[in-house]
């Protein structure tokens, strides 16, 4: 039987073997991952039929063995520990794999880099883009020619601006419904602040209306979204402008 400190140093030492043979057999044996169990930092995999061949010879590959005793396919996972007297799952934590690999995985972070989708030929006139109708043109050009614009659906598209007014680029932030859409700041400015634009045109349609009804309400959307977006704006200093499609 093994000692107490035995016993809390299995089930409080590092289990990064553990995940790692839990990540690879979910990968490459997803239909028995979830049946495995972790005990102590051992993987355990029971069957109520014996496997397959095919099965087997993973299990084996991976560097399982069968028990014969607790009728089961054991892994060490690198950790070796004393013959036990009785059933090893009445001294250590039994987990099963899934809640182990939800609980337990290490935290990782990431590198991220920006990546243009495509490129967007500018014409000539809209080398600089300073007034709503040119804003509406790169509209028409770039946007609702796109594959993943919906006219029966409210897009919201943010377009980037240098100092100099000229275009660096636009993002689609959010598809809406017919005629509702939820944008927050911290979408709004995101690419603009990845990016470094200096300004931002913020445009957006409303389906299914004619072009003189739709400016109307565009007018009506705009002036209840701007004074929020300009407070935003304000502490990032990228300065606003409003255009209509």
């Amino acid at each position: 039987m093994p000692r107490n400190g035995e016993i809390m140093s299995a089930n409080t030492a590092s289990m990064r073997n553990t995940l790692a043979l839990l990540d690879k057999l979910k990968t490459e044996l997803p239909e028995i991952w979830g049946e495995a169990q972790v005990v102590g930092r051992w993987v355990w995999l029971e069957f109520n039929v014996p496997p397959m061949r095919e099965v087997r010879s993973n299990l084996k590959r991976l560097g399982f063995h069968w028990n014969g005793q607790r009728k089961c396919w054991q892994h060490p996972c690198g950790v070796s520990r004393p013959r036990l007297e009785g059933d090893p799952r009445s001294y250590y934590e039994v987990k099963p794999a899934s809640a182990l690999a939800l609980n337990d995985a290490p935290a990782i972070a990431r590198e991220y880099k920006v990546v243009a989708l495509r490129e967007c030929p500018l014409p000539e006139t809209l080398l600089v883009c300073d007034t709503p109708d040119q804003a509406a043109e790169y509209w028409r050009l770039h946007v609702a020619t796109n594959p993943y614009f919906n006219p029966e659906c409210e897009c919201f598209v943010v377009l980037l601006l240098n100092t100099r007014r000229k275009v660096k680029g636009h993002q689609l932030v959010t598809i809406g419904t017919m005629d509702t859409l939820l944008v927050h700041p911290r979408e709004t400015f995101r690419v603009a602040v990845i990016s470094s634009a200096s300004a931002v045109v913020l445009m957006h349609n409303i389906c299914a209306c004619a072009h003189k009804l739709c400016y109307v309400l565009t007018r009506v959307m705009c002036s209840q979204l701007v004074p929020f977006r300009k407070n935003a704006g304000s502490i990032v200093r990228i300065k606003l402008a409003s255009a209509h499609n």
